[in-house]
């Protein structure tokens, strides 16, 4: 892969405020297969809006718990590319 080595965009997550910021510092070096079935848990029927708020697949439709960081960021991959289709084609502002 040309990547290999290098900090791909689509593993990072912008967060808007302080608050986002210290909770993403307080699982850093966690398992996101652990720690992400938690958060998901706890926003209930917001989850699928937070996720697509940050561009991340949705739990609804992809298995946080048992897939590959891999598989991750290959869905995470479609979802930026069709994002920044829209974006560039106007449909977003």
């Amino acid at each position: 892969m040309a990547f290999e080595g290098k900090e791909l965009i689509s593993e990072q997550t912008f967060l808007p405020d302080q608050a986002a910021a210290s909770e993403n510092n307080a699982v850093s070096d966690s398992d996101p297969q652990e720690y992400l079935p938690t958060k998901i848990a706890a926003l209930g029927n917001k989850a699928d809006g937070v996720f697509y708020s940050n561009i991340l697949p949705s739990p609804s439709a992809f298995d946080y718990k048992n897939s590959t960081y891999a598989q991750f960021l290959k869905e995470r991959e479609i979802l930026l590319a069709a994002y920044l289709n829209l974006l560039c084609d106007g449909h977003i502002s």
